[in-house]
């Protein structure tokens, strides 16, 4: 077929030699970790419970601060829980700060992955920003009305991914879940404290 000139919006921009912030650093977050270090990506992070012993052996930089984290780093990734302190936490402000160029010089825009929950992404603030040309991309699994109604801001935004909450939703994930569960259980019968942890308890 005949391939139009790579130049202009048809140029993409490669991940390796990025920088990648994960806000929060628990599980998921570190899967992400090791597989963005696989494709050539620097790695940092910000979470107040994050310790250097487990994030060095990835080769993830802790930063102080979810405001140095964005203030680094063209692409975000959400991993962190909705609580009172980190809902509506991502706002215009933050993504204001997002550099739109990497450290190896390419301009690559700024994006943003809400895979953690609803409500810590102000939504509004976000699909302002996708049309002011701020942020370039965001792409979420998770809302803070779910589902989308009809006439919700993000709703045909440019740069705009959505779906819906449906990352779990694999055979293998629905299995881990079951065992997790299950060995949740047995755990605390046993008087242990779960592994995984138990999401509610303070």
């Amino acid at each position: 077929w005949l391939k139009p000139p790579a130049r202009g919006s048809r140029l993409g921009s490669e991940l390796a030699g990025k920088n990648l912030g994960l806000l929060g650093f628990g599980r998921i977050a570190r899967g992400v970790a090791a597989a963005a270090a696989a494709l050539g990506m620097r790695v940092f992070a910000y979470s107040p419970h994050a310790a250097s012993e487990t994030a060095s052996p990835l080769g993830v930089t802790l930063l102080p601060s979810a405001e140095e984290l964005f203030c680094t780093c063209s692409h975000v990734s959400l991993h962190c829980a909705l609580t009172p302190q980190t809902r509506l936490l991502v706002g215009g402000e933050m993504l204001e700060r997002m550099p739109a160029v990497g450290p190896d010089g390419a301009a690559c825009g700024s994006h943003l992955i809400n895979v953690a929950r609803g409500g810590i992404a102000d939504e509004a603030a976000v699909a302002a920003a996708l049309h002011a040309g701020t942020l370039t991309s965001y792409a979420s699994d998770v809302f803070d009305q779910e589902p989308l109604p009809a006439d919700h801001p993000l709703l045909g935004c440019p740069g705009f991914i959505g779906t819906p909450h449906i990352g779990g939703a694999t055979r293998e994930a629905q299995d881990r879940v079951g065992l997790q569960i299950a060995a949740a259980v047995l755990a605390v019968l046993d008087g242990r404290v779960p592994e995984d942890g138990v999401v509610g308890v303070a």
